[in-house]
């Protein structure tokens, strides 16, 4: 019996959907089954590789790194290995242990035969762009995956413009992040151009600040104009969130007004995030005129310097949100800026339709306004995947 040193942390995973319940603890490699969360050396994964080759149980599991210890490039090779055999496993995630360029691809590879495995999560593992090319093939052909988080692994244009090109082709993929990679213009150009072709993909996250600001803002206004499929967008600033910071520059209020431009006419998004990205007196003005006229944004997210309670701007969009129907307003302190988190649902339900930090909880959040209204019902879920 092979027993590795695991960490016993007790706390339901967040990356587990509602189908799987997700739990970290100590336990024998051979009794793994249902779903699972450890800590992972390059020997250790290699060791669960091999078990997974023959297992038909387990169908959730991640490997978790941090400090010295991480899956690697070869734990990365050997788990790709497996999935070219294993028909139980639907979520696999190796978040926080970089497995490089030669990981990425060797699970690229996998993918394409692979027709059980529907989540992915890959946040941190530097596959950079011949990984993210790697895994954008692996999508052409796979129709099973529907969840892929690529977020900060060192991904530029190249590796956006491969996943863009898997998302025209009826890829099965309905939710992508993208965010903390330096994709520029051409790359949300290739994703703008893919969103005006595909009916799959529903949740999409990006760094405004790594987009080219306004002018990425415009290219995905132009792609939401059209767009009838996507249902929530993240363009949450990183580095460039205040000033330019390193050549990043946030949304601004010409990137609000361009994305305001698309909900005027855009009736699928339901779900916006714009946290960061600094609104002004006018970048608040143009968005509540936006609101007054859609009817699809059920919960919106944003950052600004002047969202004071009780100033100019604070009120010119406050009347706009509860002419738009919203009937929760929230807002939070963080030092010179505002949070501000609204919702057609009570304020007890905002907070779950957003991957809020820790920190960042709802006794932290004061209450803005309430309707005393009951809230509309939820609009119908989307339309499955016909590729799942």
């Amino acid at each position: 019996m092979i027993w590795p040193v695991l960490a016993a942390l007790g706390e339901p995973h967040t990356l587990c959907g509602p189908e799987y319940t997700c739990y970290r603890f100590t336990m024998p490699l051979r009794s793994l089954q249902n779903c699972t969360s450890l800590r992972a050396s390059p020997s250790f994964a290699k060791q669960v590789a091999d078990k997974l080759r023959s297992n038909t149980q387990l169908t959730c599991l991640h490997l978790l790194g941090g400090h010295s210890i991480t899956v690697s490039t070869a734990g990365a090779q050997a788990l790709a290995g497996a999935l070219t055999n294993n028909s139980a496993l639907r979520e696999l995630s190796l978040n926080g242990s970089p497995i490089g360029a030669e990981g990425g691809r060797a699970l690229g590879k996998a993918l394409e035969v692979n027709t059980a495995l529907r989540t992915l999560g890959m946040h941190g593992q530097v596959i950079e762009d011949d990984g993210a090319v790697a895994l954008g093939t692996a999508l052409m052909r796979n129709k099973a995956l529907t969840t892929l988080d690529l977020s900060t692994n060192n991904i530029s244009a190249r590796g956006a413009q491969a996943l863009a090109k898997s998302l025209r082709t009826k890829s099965a993929l309905t939710s992508l992040d993208l965010g903390v990679n330096p994709i520029g213009l051409e790359g949300v150009r290739a994703l703008a151009e893919a969103l005006g072709s595909s009916t799959a993909l529903r949740s999409l996250r990006l760094s405004s600040d790594m987009i080219g600001g306004a002018e990425g803002a415009r290219l995905l206004s132009d792609a939401l104009k059209s767009n009838a499929a996507l249902t929530s967008l993240s363009l949450t600033c990183y580095y460039g969130c205040n000033t330019m910071t390193l050549g990043y520059v946030a949304l601004g209020d010409d990137g609000v007004a361009a994305l305001s431009d698309s909900l005027k006419v855009n009736s699928a998004l339901q779900e916006l995030d714009i946290t960061g990205n600094m609104l002004s007196d006018e970048g608040a003005r143009v968005l509540g005129e936006a609101l007054k006229v859609n009817q699809g944004l059920t919960t919106l997210r944003i950052t600004g310097s002047l969202l004071v309670p009780g100033s100019h701007v604070e009120a010119s969009l406050i009347d706009a949100l509860k002419r738009g129907g919203f009937g929760a307003i929230s807002y939070r302190y963080d030092g010179p800026m505002v949070h501000l988190l609204a919702g057609r649902a009570r304020r007890s339900d905002l907070f779950s339709h957003f991957h809020l930090p820790i920190s960042d909880n709802d006794s932290q959040w004061s209450s803005l306004y309430e309707s005393s209204s009951p809230p509309p019902p939820p609009p119908p879920p989307p339309l499955p995947s016909p590729y799942i």
